[in-house]
């Protein structure tokens, strides 16, 4: 079981199965009873994530017991949940983990994105011994790279993604 990670402002709570049912089907009470913090007024899911969620109720339903490795960042005075993240459905074949995350657009611009990359490099490096942690960024999403950087990941270079076309690879390794 994933743990819940603690940063300066928001409690990283791991999702599982129920509460990933619950997003899905739009039950914002259960999803707030089941992650300890309300969803936010507007969106459902956060920006780019919905197909990425449809397809984790799938993925749990045919891995029941196993960990997703995506977490809800929940801001812990206003018990909100603000942004999403995590590192896909693991580590590679090598270990290596590849973050992902995305802020509800009520929340952007409070660094909420930055706090929770940050959080988990730091577990995944330090508490689950991953040798790296990538992230792959379309160039033009400035503020996505910008939060890379400021979980210590750096350019690595390029790769080509089927969906979005090029991307930058950012990288820190352990």
């Amino acid at each position: 079981m994933l743990p819940t990670i603690e940063t300066a402002r928001l409690s990283l709570r791991p999702v599982n199965a129920a509460l990933i049912d619950a997003l899905v089907l739009g039950d914002r009470a259960a999803f707030g009873a089941l992650l300890g913090g309300e969803l936010p007024p507007g969106d459902l899911f956060p920006p780019l994530t919905q197909d990425f969620f449809e397809y984790m109720r799938s993925w749990f339903t045919d891995h029941p017991g196993e960990d997703a490795w995506t977490w809800f960042g929940v801001d812990r005075a206003r018990g909100i949940a603000v942004v999403n993240g995590g590192f896909g459905f693991g580590p590679d074949a090598d270990g290596v983990v590849t973050l992902g995350y995305s802020t509800y657009p009520s929340e952007e611009g409070h660094g909420y994105a930055s706090e929770l990359a940050s959080g988990l490099v730091e577990w995944a490096l330090a508490e689950r011994g991953a040798p790296a942690v990538l992230a792959t960024i379309p160039p033009a999403h400035h503020a996505s790279i910008r939060v890379a950087e400021r979980a210590g990941l750096v350019l690595a270079g390029t790769a080509v993604d089927a969906e979005v076309g090029e991307v930058l690879v950012f990288r820190r390794d352990r």
